[in-house]
């Protein structure tokens, strides 16, 4: 009985190597107080499994509970960051016992464009 939603944006963005991109997911829907964390992942077209992203160097991760956002920051982007990304929220339920958590995702599609001179 409760509904949620990840809304992830952009959808699609074409990037230039060593530009910077950020991925924002806002949570809502009844469900949003019981926010547990976001997490990222993608699959580049080579790849078989998606990628979960740990936060650090380059990728840096950060969640704002008070905006219902968390967001993803890839700097300095490379050729091989071509790939789906999506981002997953996780939530936790308090009822008499806890119940699975129940992922919500939505992608988007990401190509670095190398520049010839």
């Amino acid at each position: 009985y409760f509904s949620q939603s990840v809304t992830q944006s952009p959808v699609t963005v074409n990037k230039k190597e060593c530009q910077s991109l950020n991925i924002n997911c806002v949570f809502k829907g009844h469900s949003a107080h019981y926010f547990e964390s976001g997490h990222f992942f993608r699959k580049t077209r080579a790849a078989t499994e998606w990628e979960r992203i740990s936060s650090g160097g380059r990728f840096v991760m950060s969640t704002d509970k008070a905006q219902n956002l968390f967001s993803l920051e890839i700097r300095d982007v490379r050729v091989e960051d071509t790939a789906t990304y999506y981002c997953k929220a996780r939530y936790r339920y308090y009822t008499h016992s806890d119940r699975p958590r129940l992922p919500v995702a939505q992608k988007l599609a990401l190509e670095i464009i190398t520049e010839t001179n």
